[in-house]
Order: structure tokens, then C-alpha cells, then sequence
């Protein structure tokens, strides 16, 4: 489906831009023409209202019309001179420009802590635009906001550039829209995602890192004895507790313990990434951060990967990275967390990753389990 409002004003250098809302069925492919609605959609690309961000939209095509991967950074404080930090922030984006061979970028910086007819960041964005020109992407088009709210005025960067105006509200934008109809949740700002895998207190943590110990004991001696029959069965359980949740059923922290020792089988753990892609994906990821919050170290780290690969699979980067650096505070250099962690840092697109979901259900096969079949991959884009 393409959406487009009137006939478009030139927002500067592009008459319109294109991106595509999802990565999984039915994906939506959405045309703004305007800055403004360009803006209010920054919270719908992102799952969350950024404040004081640097946010760059990387372009695709021929030409550079349609939005690929989106990155979003914190921005320094414009009122204290930082220049090692504006320089790693302008390598950053630069490196990842050169990698995706990117022909342009536009950026949006969101900044509420200056005031004045200049806008905040000025020699940040004019280094950031030769560093990309460097490695052959332009800084197609550039704006400014302190807030992403409705009736916030922008203005664009340049000196030059007289456009600027008040924001539509974004949780009315089309690009809302459409994720919430493919069962996003958009949050209202970075710490909510934090929230979602905050530590459960220490004493529930401590009883159960006391229940964990005899049942990974339990869990090693019968794969000793039975061996895959065992991986089966630990399998069968993580999928058990799955529809409990699904069907709103509360786990004990005996059961918790269990899940955390099914997970630390490699086999087990790797068969659950085939989850991510079926019918059943969101049980499974409330089931994942739910153990992001209730089990103890190391073993947090395996439901951490799930929840990084879940949200990466459906396009949702921040929040797989909050669970990437969980996973790997949690056991530093986890060998899938560092492999996934690599990934989005390179702006890997989320359909390359898909294949690790097609092998996970070729190892839950071998093992005797047949877990939901995934839904088909969209279409290449045009």
C-alpha cells in the first residue's frame, strides 16, 4: 500500500521520501512529501519519542528517496565544548554510511537545551557533511526540533534554508499508524525501553539464582543419560511455558529456574530463535523479557538474545540493543550476543538475519519438535 497526502512541497533537495514500515508481512510502504510529517514519523521508525538525539535516516535507491536503516545517537550537551565526542559521533555515522555504501543521509537533530536564532550543533552537522562526503554520501536535507511533540516548530539547518513550520502529531502520523496495526508499541520516550528489562528486586533474584544451581545440575545429568531426548524435553518445556503466558498463566519462580536451565543448552537456546518468526512471536518475547527480568546471571544472558534477535528480526533497534548490552553485561563475551551485537552496529538489514530463524526450525525439526511454521518473507524491494 502507498499512502501519500496532497500534492508535495519540496522539503529541500528530495520532493518525497519512501520507506517501508515493516519487515514482515504486510509490509506498508508509505510517501511523505513534507518535513514536518517527515519528523512526527521519527517516533514510529524508532518505537519511541527521541529527546536530545541526533537522528540520521539512511537513503536507498536511485534515487536517494526511500528510507533504509535509521540510527538514532545521543547528542552532546551544546552548551559545553566536546570535541573528541563530536568527533566519534561523526565517525560513527560516517563508517556506517561507507559500509552500507549509502548515497545520502538526511538528519534530524532533536535538541531542547539551546535557545536563539542558530541552531544548536551547527559545526557538529558541517563536519558530519564532509565526513560523509568523504565516503560518497551527501547530507541531502537537515532539520532542527526540541521536541517531537504536536505543535512543535522546526526550521531547517541551513543558513539558507528559510522552510520551517509546527509538527502534525505523531502519534497520528502514517507511519504510526501503520506499526501499531502490525502490533508495534510506540513508547513515549528511550527509558520506557530500559523499563521493559529492568532487574527484577535482589531478593527475588537471589532465591532464584538458589533454585537455578540444582536445576542445571538436573539438567546436565540427564543429557548425560538420555542425551537428545533430554535437549527434547527441555525444548517441550520453554514451549510450555510459552502458551502459559499466552494464555495470561503466571509462572512460579520453580518454573522460572527450569526455563533458565532449558536455555542454557546451546541447542535449546538456538531452536527458540525459530519463535521469533511464527505465529506465537509475541508470547514468546513476553516470555523472554519476562526472564530478562527474573532470572540471575549469566543466565539472563540467553533470554537477552532472544529478546535482541525477536525485536531486530521485526526491525526494532533500540530495543535490541538495551537487550544486546544486558546480554553481554550479564555474560561478557557471549559469543551470539557479539555476533548479533555486530550485526546491528553495521547496520546489517533485519531480512538477512531471518535465515538464523529458518535454521532454528531446522534444529527444533531434528530434535523431533515441530515449531509453528514462520510466516512467509515479504518481497525484495523494488
Amino acid at each position: 500500500m502507498t499512502a501519500s497526502g496532497e500534492k508535495c512541497r519540496s522539503p529541500h533537495r528530495a520532493p518525497w521520501v519512501a520507506m517501508t514500515t515493516s519487515t514482515t508481512p504486510p509490509p506498508t510502504t508509505i510517501r511523505i512529501c513534507r518535513p514536518g510529517d517527515l519528523i512526527a514519523s521519527v517516533p514510529g521508525l524508532l518505537g519511541f519519542n527521541p529527546s536530545r538525539s541526533l537522528v540520521v535516516l539512511c537513503m536507498e535507491g536511485h534515487p536517494a528517496s526511500r528510507v533504509g536503516l535509521v540510527m538514532r545517537l545521543d547528542l552532546p550537551d551544546p552548551l559545553r565544548v566536546d570535541p573528541d565526542g563530536e568527533a566519534a559521533l561523526v565517525e560513527q555515522i560516517s563508517v556506517l554510511c561507507s559500509r552500507r555504501a549509502a548515497p545520502a543521509i538526511i538528519v534530524i537533530v532533536v535538541e531542547d537545551r539551546a535557545a536563539g536564532a542558530t541552531p544548536p550543533h551547527r559545526e557538529l552537522l558541517a563536519a558530519l557533511r564532509d565526513a560523509c562526503e568523504e565516503v560518497g554520501t551527501e547530507l541531502l536535507d537537515a532539520h532542527v526540533v526540541d521536541r517531537v511533540v504536536a505543535g512543535a516548530r522546526w526550521r531547517g539547518y541551513d543558513e539558507h534554508d528559510h522552510r520551517g513550520g509546527t509538527l502534525p502529531d505523531p502519534q497520528s502520523s502514517m507511519v504510526s499508524a501503520a506499526h501499531v496495526a502490525q502490533g508495534r508499541v510506540i513508547h513515549g520516550a528511550r527509558e520506557e525501553l530500559d523499563e521493559l528489562l529492568r532487574r527484577d528486586p535482589e531478593p527475588y533474584l537471589s532465591r532464584r539464582a538458589d533454585l537455578i544451581g540444582p536445576a542445571l545440575d538436573a539438567a546436565l545429568l540427564a543429557r548425560d543419560t538420555t542425551g537428545q531426548r533430554a535437549v527434547r524435553h527441555d525444548l517441550e518445556t520453554v514451549l510450555a511455558a510459552v502458551a502459559q503466558l499466552n494464555a495470561d498463566e503466571v509462572l512460579l519462580d520453580e518454573e522460572i529456574a527450569r526455563i533458565g536451565a532449558a536455555l542454557s543448552d546451546p541447542l535449546v537456546r538456538d531452536a527458540c530463535f525459530g519463535l521469533a518468526v511464527g505465529e506465537h512471536v509475541h508470547a514468546a518475547e513476553r516470555l523472554w523479557l519476562q526472564l530478562c527480568r527474573a532470572l540471575p546471571d549469566p543466565e539472563r544472558a540467553e533470554a537477552a538474545v532472544l529478546v535482541a534477535y525477536s525485536c531486530y528480526v521485526r526491525g526494532e533497534g533500540p530495543l535490541a540493543g538495551i537487550a544486546l548490552r544486558a546480554a553481554l553485561t550479564s555474560m561478557p563475551g557471549h559469543r551470539m550476543a557479539n555476533l548479533l551485537d555486530s550485526a546491528l552496529s553495521g547496520g546489517l538489514p533485519p531480512e538477512v538475519l531471518r535465515d538464523l530463524a529458518d535454521t532454528a526450525l531446522g534444529i527444533a525439526a531434528e530434535l523431533g519438535v515441530a515449531l509453528v511454521p514462520s510466516t512467509p518473507r515479504p518481497p525484495a524491494a523494488e
